[in-house]
């Protein structure tokens, strides 16, 4: 059986009363902070993640500044494939231009036509003991 509320709250002192009241609005706060702090530390997680992970905004950034500079290099190796493909052509095969043929073998080996004109670009270093006038260096 149970007994009647009035002889409970006159059982139960002022103090302790307000200790029960204030016990259990603390325990809603603290459990809706908690609430709202594991939640918005698991959603910070999660959007860190997104942005700074491994396949996330930066790295997609990175792969692409990646891709254009690997981009730019391929056509690079291409142009100067196609050039080499052109040279070659003219060499090799059936078609042989003598022409473009002798030129290419006086540039490597530096050989010069006895009709070519010579021009240099800059001026022959010329020691200063074999300059004309120049006195002798005293040692």
């Amino acid at each position: 059986m149970r007994a009647p509320r009035f002889i409970n709250d006159s059982l139960t002192s002022l103090i302790q009363l307000r200790n029960m009241i204030s016990r259990a609005r603390y325990r809603r706060i603290m459990f809706a902070l908690t609430l709202y702090g594991v939640s918005g530390g698991i959603t910070g997680y999660f959007v860190w993640h997104a942005i700074n992970g491994d396949r996330g905004l930066k790295a997609k950034e990175a792969y692409r500044t990646e891709m254009r500079a690997i981009s730019q290099t391929r056509q690079t190796l291409q142009n100067e494939y196609d050039r080499l493909a052109r040279r070659i052509a003219m060499i090799g095969g059936d078609n042989v231009d003598r022409e473009y043929l002798e030129e290419e073998v006086r540039r490597m080996l530096g050989y010069v036509h006895k009709s070519d004109v010579v021009i240099f670009a800059t001026p022959p270093v010329v020691p200063a003991a074999a300059r004309p006038g120049a006195a002798p260096d005293a040692e």
